[in-house]
């Protein structure tokens, strides 16, 4: 067993983490894209007209995001009085695409709850990369005792070559793992420790409507049931059109 506080420590707990919300995260990401279930419906119903309703859903989750993510748009920066660093952030800002990614991170903090933001800079390079991460892969834990303090991050996936992979971010250093046979094991690769001269974890989550006893708060939450009645009362509409547009004559 990992010793607390360690790399392997970290992966285990934030990759269980991750592991427990992806269910969630899941529905809300299959309602956002219009893949709802038909419910309210029995089982006779869905044999019957499944077939027919298969491709139904009238989807309002996903103009309420939208509705709020329109009016979400980064305008500048301002650093006080001092004019040359607020064009030094919009240099990085613009390398690094985010006049575009700004509003995928709003999206998906909209529709999940949450999304993630690394930042990371070489000493040797000039200017940081921003990267937009989403909360199916990454995971960031805050300090109980000061919640604007992060812990550690994970970031967590599968490839073909070293199986399912995760990068620890710690304030010390940055860890690149895989799962081996007997846990969690250094991945082998060239740099597989890179140190961090920062001191702090360079993984920014970003919340959307956080409180103090969770962490966000998605904007489609509160309206699937109203979702799933909508498209209940619209399939009845539709089999109701059906049998009435051609009516049937029994002897």
């Amino acid at each position: 067993m990992a010793a607390v506080g360690s790399p392997e420590w970290w992966a285990e707990r934030l990759t269980r983490r991750l592991n427990e919300r992806r269910p969630r995260l899941e529905r809300l990401e299959r309602y956002y894209v219009g893949r709802q279930p038909l419910a309210f419906a029995t089982s006779r119903f869905r044999q019957e007209f499944g077939e027919m309703l298969r491709a139904m859903n009238d989807n309002w989750t996903q103009l309420i995001v939208s509705a709020v993510d329109e009016r979400l748009n980064v305008e500048g920066f301002r650093i006080g009085n001092q004019e040359d660093l607020d064009a030094q952030v919009r240099r990085i800002w613009q390398a690094n695409n985010m006049d575009e990614d700004s509003q995928v991170a709003h999206t998906e903090a909209l529709k999940l709850g949450e999304c993630a933001v690394i930042v990371w800079r070489k000493p040797e390079d000039e200017l940081p990369t921003i990267t937009i991460e989403h909360p199916y892969h990454v995971c960031v834990e805050l300090d109980p005792e000061n919640r604007s303090k992060r812990l550690a991050a994970v970031k967590a996936w599968r490839d073909e070559q070293h199986g399912q992979c995760a990068t620890v971010y710690l304030p010390d250093a940055i860890y690149k793992l895989r799962r081996g046979r007997g846990g969690w094991e250094p991945r082998p690769v060239e740099d597989a420790v890179v140190e961090n001269p920062w001191g702090v974890v360079p993984v920014v989550p970003l919340f959307n409507r956080p409180g103090l006893l969770e962490d966000g708060v998605s904007e489609c939450e509160n309206v699937l049931s109203m979702q799933d009645m909508i498209n209940k009362l619209l399939a009845d509409m539709i089999v109701a059109a059906e049998y009435s547009a051609f009516r049937q004559r029994w002897a």
